[in-house]
């Protein structure tokens, strides 16, 4: 039998190597998905423990404190004393060096400090074990029992005085209980209260940590080595990456589930390990997202999530995520741009190149011997006792560790004594005849990423075609074979790149210099131009066989080649701004913009409800067939047929900048994250992940800064507002949950999502109130509502005594007053019969008084009303009579309606060197004021046209405005922005049918053809402004025969009135003017005055009107 074991042995190890190769390669899916916590600044960075409680909080056991955290807050429980352990089960208990406690919160759900037992001497309780219906937990001589029930009460189960041992670790298998002496030695605890002892550890080797996975116990040791102990042997675990973990120094292990265990290191990171084969699933390190390789401690949550604590803060492994990390092998370089699966291959673009993830095979030389005799296998040696000195080290040793676990005690790192460990423990101590022979043994199955050759620039997309993968990049297009690359299309920078979905192996190509398109239907393929009109093309979409759609960075296109090249702007939808993105969706072609989505067809842009979404929505579109569209926190696709994709799409949420998303034929889905991070999302069903939120309130406060009782919220009027911590924990990323709530008798619609855990109401009035409360996370798990129901009491003075009170002190005061009153009237009687003689007197001298001054006062009023009116018949007369004008400008009316007796507007008209200059003036002010300003103005453009001959519009008005200046500057009154005028000036030339116009502020409206032109004046006044130092503009207008023309103030649009009661404004006026060109002038006039009385009806005029038509003849 032995010698065909030995001629055998060959085929057993190559059938170990596949296996083993074959095993590893299905296991590179990459590395789990990792979040990093970092630490607020209280919070030590020494975390030694994490526990789950039923709110889904995670409970921190710190060096100095105990803390919850919920994936944004951290809050301090204020532990008494130096924490050790601890422990969930219905309430938080925790061990310090004072002793071992617990957490009441079920008291106002404040969480209440209560000690079960007291430490003496050096005795401190240090471990905790979960049983049904409470907890174990051990000190070196005591293993207690805690009871929960309806109360909390403690007994003794185990004790051990003896000052030769002392209980280093204990745990549970099966429902029976052991217990570890000296760090080596197993034992059982009995029913009747004693122990036997099972095993026991190889001399100078100890154990150093323990935890349970299957229901066996695995032990690590000072010698980096796994123990497994089944209830009754304990045997050196075997695992692959031994030589990792001594160069590492193993420092604990925990259960992850699903076969797998994690070990933690020292100075390593952690091993994902398969438990039935040994091999290590994952490595997590500082090279694949763990922030630091010194792990302190790690721990498991309900959601099989490893917590890992290291120097840098906390680490949160998941497991469940069917999301894997595939950018921490080694030899990617470069902003990540694309990637595309391909011949079984990823491949990877990035800003250095084109990469590949290839099979990397690691083989090292071992010794195997072959048996060649056998003989008798002696006892096994019994475990010699130790000596008290050593004990008495060893226990002071193991307590100092309880307090300094961030520190690796001399005594626990040891050189392992030399030994065959590939033996088992029989044939270490058998006497056989060994034959040495060396074989290379394959160490370890991982993946690389090398660089395809032949290849360089940055790699904007990958395409498959005709079995053939193209990279178009920033020096042209390539073709990939396998780790190499051809140049196929050279010196053109390639902005996009599909195959044409009209034309099989046609690929379509949008350059800096055009668009060009590539056939790949030959094997040397063919380069033309499609177009190279519309500088940089970003995107293009084949429509038909002749005709093709595209976009640069600001318009569409349409190119049409059936014949010749014809190229046509698709016209841009009003209000529409960025970049827009050409894609055929579903086989229809369709344009993207920031703000909407639009459909094209026969060349127009047609609004579309395909992708109606709440909020703005961003599209991406790095595949062809495949759209992607987010808002709200919302992810939906649109996926042509030739691809399947079975994966929750809420899971794109996890990361907050996605630059590039990809469907592969495998239906995965591939994510780059800010072009830094490469993420494979696996198929998965969309429920598979989905589990109920958990929302719990943390802290209610009142105004008064005094916590409130959750289940009883009463509060006075003087204390009514509140602030409420609510909390769902979420690990899946930083910031992950948003909240929304509703005052259901103060609010009638719910809030607006946010991620603040605070709620702040800062007044609330009296009455019963009930908050709803709800919340989500990032990948579309939601939370039952949250009721929490209120009191703010009403003020003494709203309640019902205090109304019946006041209405009794009502009445009686009434009653009173009514007494006094009829008292005081018979008194006053007679008192008042002889003041009204006396007054009656008074009053008719006071009568007499009044008379002569209200006659006065009319007197004086019809004196200025006549001044006033005479000054009208005065400013009337400057003006030059209708027979002058008629004969200057021909057909003509001048509507002015003043808004008090004299006006602040003026027309004005003269003829200078057979021109007739027309002007239309709106004076600073209105009635007296207004009308000295006018008059001034009259005077001074007497004096620049008539005097000065000055003819040109642009110069009479930069005249005016200097004389204005000028006089107010003699005045020494501040003019800046007060005293001017707004002017429209015409010089019409009837002869060259020609005008000339400038204006300060008032603009020209010329009517012709019906069609209304308006030439535009200066934005500033005749007058002080801070632009008077610019000259004003004169616009050259060509005349044609029935011209109309109109200058006017701003009295028209500004008068109030109508249903309700706004401005008349701009565009009616010019809608009435072009209604109305049609009519005589006369009959214009007529019709202006009428609309505008109809419009003002019971409003009072608020400024002048003046408006001047001119018939062009």
């Amino acid at each position: 039998m032995l010698n065909i074991l030995v001629k055998n042995k060959w085929a057993f190890i190559i059938c170990a190597l596949v296996l083993f190769g074959g095993n590893s390669l299905n296991a590179q899916e990459g590395n789990p998905y990792l979040v990093n916590y970092s630490l607020p600044s209280d919070v030590d960075n020494q975390n030694w423990g994490f526990e789950q409680g039923n709110n889904g909080e995670i409970f921190v056991l710190n060096q100095r404190d105990i803390y919850s955290f919920d994936g944004l807050q951290w809050e301090s429980l204020g532990v008494k004393g130096r924490p050790i352990a601890f422990a969930f089960s219905d309430f938080l208990f925790f061990c310090t060096e004072q002793g071992v406690g617990y957490f009441d919160t079920k008291i106002d759900r404040q969480p209440v400090q209560r000690n079960l037992i007291e430490v003496t001497n050096d005795n401190f309780y240090y471990k905790f074990s979960r049983i049904d219906g409470g907890l174990l937990v051990v000190s070196p001589t005591t293993i207690c029992r805690i009871s929960i029930t309806d109360s909390i009460f403690v007994d003794t189960v185990y004790h051990d005085v003896r000052p030769e041992v002392f209980i280093s670790d204990f745990f549970q298998l099966g429902g029976k209980t052991y217990h570890v002496k000296n760090s080596s030695l197993v034992y059982k605890n009995m029913p009747d209260g004693g122990y036997e002892m099972l095993a026991g550890m190889p001399i100078g080797e100890d154990f150093t940590f323990s935890f349970i996975h299957n229901d066996i116990a695995y032990f690590g040791s000072t010698y980096n080595k796994i123990y497994r102990f089944n209830g009754q042997v304990l045997s050196q675990y075997m695992f692959a990456d031994q030589e990792y973990a001594n160069t590492s120094m193993l420092n604990g292990g925990v259960s992850v589930g699903n076969g797998l265990i994690a070990l933690s290191t020292l100075n390593g990171g952690c091993l994902i390990i398969d438990e039935e084969n040994g091999e290590t699933v994952s490595t997590l390190n500082h090279l694949n997202g763990l922030p630091d390789d010194e792990v302190f401690s790690i721990g498991i949550d309900k959601g099989s999530g490893l917590w890992v604590s290291h120097p840098m803060g906390l680490t949160r492994v998941d497991f469940s995520l069917p999301v894997k990390s595939m950018n921490h092998y080694r030899g990617l370089t470069g902003n990540m741009l694309s990637c595309y699966e391909f011949s079984g291959k990823l491949y990877v673009g990035t800003g250095d190149g084109l990469f590949y993830l290839d099979k990397h095979l690691s083989y090292k030389s071992v010794d195997v011997f072959v048996k060649t005799s056998k003989s008798g296998v002696p006892d096994k040696p019994s475990i010699p006792a130790e000596n008290k000195q050593d004990i008495n080290q060893k226990r002071k040793g193991f307590i100092a560790r309880l307090f300094s676990r961030n520190e690796a005690e001399p005594s626990s790192v040891k050189t392992a004594p030399l030994k065959r460990n590939d033996l088992t423990e029989e044939e270490q101590y058998s006497q056989v005849e060994l034959l040495r022979k060396r074989i290379y043994k394959l160490e370890s199955v991982s993946h690389i990423y090398k660089k395809v050759s032949g290849l360089t620039g940055k790699v904007r997309f990958l395409i498959e075609v005709n079995e053939h993968l193209y990279a178009a990049t920033n020096f042209g297009l390539y073709r990939v074979n396998g780790n190499s690359a051809i140049h196929v299309v050279p010196d053109l920078n390639i902005l996009f790149a599909q195959e044409s979905e009209v034309q099989k192996g046609n690929i379509l190509l949008g350059t800096t210099k055009g668009a060009f398109i590539y056939s790949a239907n030959s094997p040397k393929g063919t380069l033309k131009a499609l177009t190279e009109q519309i500088g940089s093309v970003v995107s293009i979409a084949q429509l038909n066989a002749s005709t093709y759609a595209l976009s640069n960075e600001f318009d569409v296109y349409t190119v049409s080649i059936e014949k010749g090249v014809k190229v046509e702007k698709i016209a841009m939808p009003e209000g529409e701004l960025g970049s827009p993105y050409v894609r055929m969706v579903q086989g229809k072609p369709m344009v993207f913009y920031k703000s909407g989505s639009y459909e094209l067809e026969n060349g127009i842009l047609s609004k579309t409800d395909r992708f109606l979404v709440t909020g703005e929505p961003q599209y991406y579109h790095y595949q062809q067939g495949v759209l992607w569209q987010q808002a709200s926190l919302s992810w939906q696709s649109w996926i042509d047929n030739d691809f399947s994709l079975n994966v929750d799409r809420q899971l794109l949420n996890l990361f907050d900048n996605p630059t590039f998303i990809y469907v592969s034929n495998a239906s995965n889905l591939y994510v780059i994250n800010a072009y830094t991070d490469i993420y494979k999302i696996a198929s998965y069903p969309n429920d598979s992940i989905a589990e109920s939120l958990s929302l719990f309130v943390k802290h209610i406060i009142g105004k008064d800064g005094i916590q409130c009782n959750p289940s009883n919220i009463n509060l006075d009027y003087a204390n009514n507002g509140l602030k409420i911590q609510i909390s769902a924990p979420s690990f899946v990323r930083k910031g992950a949950v948003i909240y929304q709530y509703l005052v259901q008798g103060l609010t009638s619609n719910w809030t607006e999502w946010s991620n603040d855990p605070f709620i702040q109401l800062p007044f609330i009035p009296s009455g019963h109130y009930t908050i709803l409360i709800r919340a989500k996370d990032v990948i579309g798990n939601y939370s039952s509502v949250v009721e929490l129901p209120f009191v703010v009491r009403p003020p003494f003075w709203k309640t019902t005594w205090f109304y019946i009170a006041c209405g009794v002190l009502i009445v009686f005061l009434f009653l009173m007053v009514i007494k006094l009153r009829e008292q005081s009237l018979i008194k006053d009687k007679l008192m008042l019969e002889l003041k009204v003689k006396q007054r009656t007197r008074t009053i008719e001298k006071q009568k007499q008084a009044i008379e002569q001054q209200r006659d006065q006062i009319f007197k004086q009023n019809d004196e200025i009303t006549q001044s006033i009116a005479y000054a009208r018949r005065i400013q009337w007369g400057v003006m030059p009579s209708e027979d002058i004008i008629v004969n200057l400008i021909g057909d003509y009316f001048i509507m002015l309606r003043p808004r008090d007796i004299v006006s602040g507007d003026f027309s004005w008209i003269s003829q200078k060197r057979g021109l007739a200059i027309v002007v239309a003036a709106d004076c600073t002010g209105h009635g007296v004021p207004g009308a000295f300003m006018s008059m001034m103005g009259v005077s001074f453009l007497n004096d620049i046209v008539n005097v000065d001959g000055i003819v040109h519009p642009d110069a009479i008005l930069n005249n005016l405005r200097q004389k204005i200046k000028a006089i107010f500057e003699t005045t020494g009154r501040d003019t800046k922005m007060q005293d001017g005028m707004d002017v429209a000036i015409c010089t019409i030339d009837q002869k060259n049918h020609e005008l000339w116009y400038a204006g300060a502020y008032n603009p020209l409206y010329i009517i012709r053809e019906g069609a209304l032109i308006e030439y535009k004046a200066d934005r500033m006044p005749v007058g002080a402004h801070p632009k008077d130092n610019e000259q004003f503009t004169m616009h050259r207008v060509e005349l044609k025969p029935n011209d109309r023309l109109y200058m006017f103030s701003d009295g028209y649009v500004s008068q109030f009135g109508g249903p309700n009661g706004r401005k008349f404004m701009a565009k009616p006026f010019k809608q009435l003017l072009l209604k109305t060109s049609t009519l005589t002038m006369a009959e214009q006039k007529t019709q202006l005055e009428d609309t505008i009385d109809m419009w003002q009806s019971s409003y009072d005029q608020v400024d002048d009107i003046l408006v001047i038509g001119i018939q062009v003849t």
